[in-house]
């Protein structure tokens, strides 16, 4: 294990986290729930915030319940093969059909076919695509700036983060970004993973525990925060021929605000 991220596959990524062809698994669709709720209790008024997305992987799943709330939506990621994948769909090169349909029209109860317009605007709206490093002072390494009104980061910093020290200072890193007052966050973070697995290969995560994902938000200084967890169910620890994927526990689903 590693955190190595030269192998990174992100085809295999996809298809095992984020293929939902046959609908969302039931963890799956708790997330998309939670990150749908937050976005309609967040009292934006309509196309009027600036979202950064933080960490975003190869995908744009968590954007797609922001975007009748966006003005403007920058993508940053810290791996290059992550984001030719988003900026292949952006320009229209791959599509992911499955998870906007089972967003708009399964989770949001909109219309059939709305799916491909929320898909559409997306693209509009996503005006950036740019490297970050939490690591760095600068997480955005200069390539943009805030204040942000909203920054979501999904399964991101306990997978960069070498340490709970590291992770703390990772949340108040980005909480600098956001506007004041205000500003809000949404992070999905892993409860006491210490590993997943992408292709051939498992990559180390820091393990934390649902006291330590708060206690980063509380250093942060946020005036409100809110902590949903959804438990995944523990199967056993797999054979040879079929590895276990990850130890996670649980994804905790943080709103912050100030």
């Amino acid at each position: 294990m590693s955190r190595d991220y030269s192998a990174f596959d992100a085809q295999d990524y996809l298809e095992r986290y984020f293929n939902f062809d046959q609908g969302a698994a039931p963890t799956a669709k708790a997330w998309l729930e939670t990150i749908a709720r937050f976005y309609k209790s967040a009292a934006l008024p309509p196309e009027s915030a600036r979202i950064l997305e933080f960490g975003g992987g190869p995908h744009v799943v968590p954007l797609i319940s922001a975007v009748p709330f966006a003005k403007e939506i920058l993508f940053a990621e810290f791996l290059e093969v992550n984001r030719d994948v988003v900026l292949k769909w952006r320009d229209g090169e791959v599509e992911f059909p499955s998870v906007f349909r089972e967003v708009v029209e399964r989770i949001e109860d909109q219309a059939p076919d709305n799916f491909e317009a929320r898909a559409a605007s997306l693209r509009d709206k996503l005006t950036e695509i740019i490297p970050c490093d939490i690591t760095n002072e600068d997480p955005l390494l200069g390539a943009a700036q805030g204040p942000f009104d909203v920054i979501s980061t999904h399964l991101c910093l306990e997978a960069a983060c070498l340490s709970k020290a590291a992770y703390l200072q990772s949340v108040v890193k980005l909480a600098n970004l956001l506007k004041r007052p205000g500003g809000k966050m949404i992070a999905s973070i892993g409860v006491e993973c210490s590993f997943y697995t992408v292709g051939d290969s498992r990559f180390l995560v820091t393990p934390l525990t649902l006291e330590d994902i708060r206690e980063g938000f509380t250093l942060a200084g946020f005036d409100k925060v809110e902590l949903t967890c959804v438990h995944f169910p523990q199967s056993t620890a797999g054979t040879e021929a079929k590895p276990k994927l990850s130890d996670i526990k649980g994804r905790c689903i943080v709103f912050a605000s100030f």
